[in-house]
């Protein structure tokens, strides 16, 4: 969905992204014309409320829909499994935190989300669809209580692909960054690593451990049993939404 370019200026590699009207390979799917905007507005929040955790803005031409960052690649993905063995559950309790701080920090300020790329909180509740063939009184029950829950800023794509480390921990892919329940950010995170054990079983402990740090870093921050507890059944919710639906995991 976006034209991407890998540029050097002569001192610092950059990322030159044009965000497309459509989906690339589904072009009779469109998207927002404001996503350069939700991205900057992503970046800008992060780096207030979280801290120098995100690329850094360089350029932006909202007209033309480009945006012009620095690369923060030259670290590790966290979600190779290549890369797997160079992490550590401390890392993971980092990202806990972090991703905490955002949602404490922002919690009850709707007015922080300018533009919001098409209604995001109502597509976090369709990854549930999948879930609700299966789980049909849970799931209502699940909506039932993540309504009476207070919004934060969050993230919205929160998955270790989009977490680079090296000596410290990067952020990438905020643009649908929105006014949203907390659980979700939990929850894709969650969901992501347990897929993963799933196909590499001889990580099980490694991840599982560094899952209950990262809960465990996160709560010290917000201490909100029915966040938690709901990023929890979120986290089955996108595993059932991996494989039974066009969002398929590992395909």
């Amino acid at each position: 969905t976006n034209i991407v370019h890998k540029c050097f200026d002569g001192k610092r590699k950059l990322i030159v992204k044009q965000y497309l009207p459509y989906v690339a390979k589904i072009p009779s799917v469109k998207m927002s014309s404001k996503r350069s905007f939700c991205e900057e507005q992503g970046i800008r929040l992060f780096k207030k409320y979280v801290g120098d955790v995100v690329p850094k803005i360089i350029y932006h031409d909202e007209k033309r829909n480009i945006l012009i960052m620095t690369d923060e690649k030259k670290g590790l993905s966290f979600e190779e499994e290549k890369n797997i063995e160079k992490f550590t559950s401390e890392q993971l309790s980092k990202i806990g935190k972090l991703i905490g701080e955002l949602h404490a920090k922002t919690r009850g300020k709707p007015g922080l989300i300018k533009y919001d790329i098409f209604n995001l909180t109502k597509y976090d509740l369709l990854r549930t669809k999948a879930a609700e063939k299966f789980f049909s009184e849970e799931v209502k029950e699940f909506k039932k209580r993540i309504s009476k829950l207070d919004k934060s800023v969050i993230w919205g794509d929160c998955c270790p692909k989009n977490v680079l480390i090296d000596k410290k921990i990067h952020f990438i892919d905020l643009e649908f960054c929105h006014y949203g329940v907390p659980s979700v950010d939990l929850g894709f995170f969650i969901a992501h690593l347990m897929l993963f054990v799933i196909k590499n079983k001889r990580y099980k402990k490694k991840i599982l451990n560094g899952i209950n740090k990262m809960i465990s870093s996160y709560r010290k921050i917000l201490d909100d049993d029915e966040v938690i507890d709901l990023g929890w059944k979120y986290a089955g919710s996108i595993m059932i939404h991996k494989n039974y639906s066009i969002g398929k995991y590992g395909t």
